[in-house]
């Protein structure tokens, strides 16, 4: 199996909580780590130019090569994106996991999820 992992995440402050929170959070031992053994990881990022840098300057970016393929896409440049972009690059991800065979997983930027969350919705995609 081959999950597409999606994070729209854009603009100083959430990105900083992304990585401070979500990122480390998802880095559990039960969460992207485990999701291993039921496949491999491609973990998509939009934002625009200053968040990629942001996102590539933390140490948890190196971390996170070691659960899988890191792409950080960044379709409009250095613009910031209006709110609603999260929503088109949600059905652009959606169509773009299905072209190469990817389940989609969507990690809003600002959430939390227990160890073993991904793990566990990785073993019942595998079912």
């Amino acid at each position: 199996m081959h999950f597409h992992i999606i994070t729209n995440v854009w603009g100083p402050k959430y990105i900083s909580f992304f990585l401070d929170v979500t990122l480390k959070n998802i880095l559990s031992p039960g969460n992207l780590p485990a999701m291993l053994q039921f496949g491999r990881i491609t973990y998509r990022i939009f934002t625009n130019l200053a968040g990629r840098q942001q996102i590539m300057d933390s140490p948890l970016y190196e971390l996170l090569h070691q659960v899988g393929n890191i792409e950080i896409l960044t379709p409009l440049g250095d613009r910031l994106p209006e709110v609603e972009w999260h929503v088109h690059w949600f059905h652009r991800s959606t169509a773009e996991a299905k072209l190469v065979g990817a389940c989609p997983v969507f990690v809003p930027p600002d959430t939390i999820w227990a160890d073993g969350s991904l793990s566990f919705f990785a073993a019942k995609l595998a079912e």
